[in-house]
């Protein structure tokens, strides 16, 4: 059956957003140095 547990955003969802964000962190570090 299916369960509504997925109401919570999945653990991939949530590594993919992690690594935008640190991508994004990276590239902002970059253009100060």
């Amino acid at each position: 059956g299916f369960t509504k547990k997925t109401q919570k955003t999945p653990k991939r969802e949530i590594e993919k957003a992690l690594k935008l964000m640190n991508d994004y962190y990276n590239e902002k570090m970059e253009e100060i140095k």
